[in-house]
């Protein structure tokens, strides 16, 4: 089934949305599209759901000109529950609109859904968010070929075995102020927030959780990340990866920027640059903590700035991993205060004092803040602890 033009296509719905269902036949079409340029405006959901014939097809798509796509009372739902393929697609620009903009593979999906563009994507989805879920081993994905602007009252990402992104080749803008910004991987697939271009991320906060596969938050150009109200946090559990990279400078604006590795880990925790990189965390500090045997690092090839109001790196009881404060040039560290409640667990003996910065190996594992060139400590109460380590 097929509702298509030409040239230019604009579609109206006065009462109600549009659903467009994929079949449970082989290679069966549901398709609206392909005009050069499209617009639909619809005063309730749009649903996009695929079939479960293999290879069905569930689509809206425009071709090397604009498409639009705006719901002004409901959601966007792309929904895949088996081997086909969901997407609301333009070969050109594409502006999306809705309350709240979801993608989902279902439990056992091997199928795809995929909001893209080959130009330029703009996506808003001020009340509700913007949500990719899958559950299956296919890929769930919003990418742009071009420039990719995201705001949104929270962009969460879940995946388990297959592709969970959302990517641009241009510079990415994304906003998350109510929500935040969540990267969680229960699987072995790959969860990601990425751009080849620049990246900015305005969010009350930033949190990625690496299981056995990998959570990253990744700009081959330069990336900038606020998280003023919940802070950063970077968290492994197993043998997954939850980094922070940026292939030039990067700067971290967070009340507090932590990065964990949890006991059995055999994975890493990471926040790095190329470039320069530059770290604020003036209410909460900066915490680097392995439990496991993995690694935890925070590190610039070039220069490295930190500005805390503490900074604790530790590698813990038991640990034979490794936590580590690094910069191959020049590195300055200045704090503002000590810690305001250290893990009393984590401390040998239980009595020792506060602290404005503090490296500590308290089992077999490494502790260590280094420079490459010149290294400046500005701090309150620093505290150095060896024991097995």
């Amino acid at each position: 089934a097929e509702l298509g033009a030409v040239n230019s296509q604009v579609i109206t719905t006065l009462k109600g949305g549009i659903t467009v269902q994929g079949g449970s036949g082989a290679n069966t079409v549901a398709k609206i599209g392909l005009p050069l340029n499209q617009t639909i405006l619809a005063n309730g959901d749009v649903d996009v759901i695929g079939g479960l014939g293999s290879n069905a097809i569930a689509q809206i798509v425009s071709g090397s000109g604009s498409q639009t796509l705006y719901s002004s009372f409901g959601d966007i739902a792309l929904e895949n529950e088996g081997a086909g393929v969901v997407e609301v697609t333009s070969g050109g620009t594409q502006t999306v609109n809705a309350s709240f903009v979801n993608l989902s593979a279902d439990v056992g999906s091997t199928g795809s859904a995929k909001l893209a563009a080959g130009g330029d994507q703009s996506i808003g989805a001020a009340s509700g968010g913007l949500a990719l879920y899958n559950a299956g081993s296919g890929a769930v994905e919003v990418t742009s070929g071009g420039a990719q602007t995201v705001d949104a009252s929270s962009v969460d990402l879940f995946g388990s075995s297959g592709s969970t992104k959302v990517s641009a080749t241009g510079t990415q803008s994304i906003s998350a102020l109510s929500g935040g910004l969540t990267l969680f991987t229960g699987g072995s697939g790959t969860v990601e927030v990425s751009t080849s271009g620049a990246q900015t991320v305005n969010a009350s906060s930033v949190d990625l959780f690496g299981s056995t596969g990998s959570a990253k938050l990744t700009a081959t150009g330069n990336q900038s990340i606020s998280a003023l109200s919940g802070g950063l946090t970077l968290y492994t559990g197993g043998s997954g990866t939850a980094q922070v990279t940026s292939g030039g400078t990067q700067t971290v604006n967070a009340s507090f920027v932590n990065l964990t590795a949890d006991i059995g880990s055999v994975g890493s925790a990471t926040l790095a640059a190329t470039g320069a990189q530059s770290i604020s965390a003036l209410a909460g500090g900066l915490t680097l903590s392995n439990s496991g045997s993995g690694t935890v690092e925070v590190s610039s090839a070039a220069t490295q700035a930190i500005d805390a109001s503490y900074v604790d790196v530790v590698t813990n009881s038991g640990s034979t991993g490794i936590s580590k404060l690094i910069a191959t040039g020049d590195q300055s560290i200045h704090t503002t205060s000590e810690a305001a409640s250290p893990d009393p667990t984590r401390l040998v003996p239980s009595a020792l004092p506060d602290y404005g910065l503090r490296v500590a190996a308290f089992g077999t594992g490494t502790a260590l803040i280094e420079s490459g060139a010149t290294q400046r400590l500005d701090v309150t109460n620093p505290e150095l602890v060896g024991n097995a380590g």
